[in-house]
């Protein structure tokens, strides 16, 4: 199972590429302004332009995960 990290997967492309990966069975964790109510994936609301939050964003949201493909 692949694992993958996409930003800006609340709207646009994100939020679509986020949608197929899911259908390919992928884990999928989301990064992104707005909020998100899509229960199959892990998702964190954060600007990425906030170099901290960022940073304590993807910290919080890949806890455990070993890998991103």
């Amino acid at each position: 199972m692949m694992n993958v990290c996409i930003t800006g997967s609340s709207r646009g492309l994100g939020k679509a590429l986020a949608e197929t990966c899911l259908e390919q069975g992928a884990k999928v964790y989301g990064l992104g302004r707005s909020e998100v109510t899509d229960k199959r994936y892990r998702y964190m609301r954060v600007d990425i332009a906030d170099f901290d939050a960022l940073k304590n964003g993807l910290e919080s949201l890949l806890d455990g995960i070993e890998n991103l493909d």
